[in-house]
């Protein structure tokens, strides 16, 4: 079976990775219903044995293990060319102060979710067509926002470490996000494979990834920061090695 050949190991994460999730109660039911989109939850890989998620005790560090118990199984998804040494430097920096300023979970924000998604889309073409002309700026990213809900948390990580542009974050804006929304969007990188809870689960062939080709597919020979040593000699050796990833598009939506 195809979904089968693409489970992969916890000790294949590495950080920066987005863990999508299914949810499975009456809540994750009616985000489902809402996103359509089986993926209710989103989490951030900080270290290969340790995520960050925005739930309703607020924002929190936990071990990847016990967020793949939660689930029948978890979608990763990796970018080739958003994590650099400085980039997870910064991430880790954001995280750890989001975590010390006891950022609350955004109730509000999944309430009204669908009405703010729907106001957006309307009015994104006006928005970006006032942007060209001239007649509108970016608003100055908020580092701390005090509350987020899981994927708006996401997306804002990705706008913090200046992988999506101030004036591309007109379009992508962190509150109208679904979970579903960011495993369909290449800027975010690409299906690397399930995370498993039992070996022996099974992954149901009409999950929306089953067919994805995987990161590996894609980039087969892609370079990938695993320890500290590959940190230093990434640093070192960024001048003289050539980046030959191709970028993911980081569109306007439409």
């Amino acid at each position: 079976m195809i979904g089968q050949s693409k489970i992969i190991s916890h000790h294949q994460l590495r950080p920066g990775d987005i863990l999508l999730c299914p949810g499975r109660d009456r809540f994750a039911s009616a985000i489902g219903t809402c996103t359509q989109s089986r993926y209710t939850h989103a989490a951030i890989c900080y270290r290969p044995t340790e995520a960050v998620e925005a739930v309703g005790a607020g924002v929190q560090k936990l071990p990847v293990l016990a967020l793949i118990a939660r689930y029948p199984h978890v979608a990763v998804f990796r970018s080739p060319v958003a994590w650099n040494p400085a980039r997870l430097r910064i991430l880790r920096q954001f995280l750890d102060a989001i975590i010390g300023t006891r950022a609350r979970y955004n109730f509000q924000g999944v309430m009204t979710f669908l009405k703010r998604k729907q106001e957006h889309n309307r009015g994104l073409h006006n928005k970006i067509s006032e942007y060209f002309n001239g007649n509108l700026r970016p608003k100055p990213y908020r580092n701390r926002k005090g509350q987020y809900f899981c994927s708006e948390l996401i997306v804002d990580r990705f706008i913090a470490i200046g992988f999506i542009s101030p004036s591309a974050a007109i379009a992508y804006q962190s509150d109208t996000f679904s979970p579903g929304d960011i495993g369909r969007d290449r800027t975010f990188g690409a299906f690397v494979g399930y995370l498993m809870p039992i070996p022996s689960g099974t992954i149901p062939e009409e999950d929306e990834f089953y067919d994805n080709p995987t990161f590996a597919e894609i980039w087969p020979n892609h370079y990938t920061i695993t320890s500290p040593s590959d940190i230093t000699a990434a640093t070192c050796s960024q001048e003289t090695r050539p980046d030959t990833s191709p970028a993911p598009p980081v569109q306007h939506r439409s």
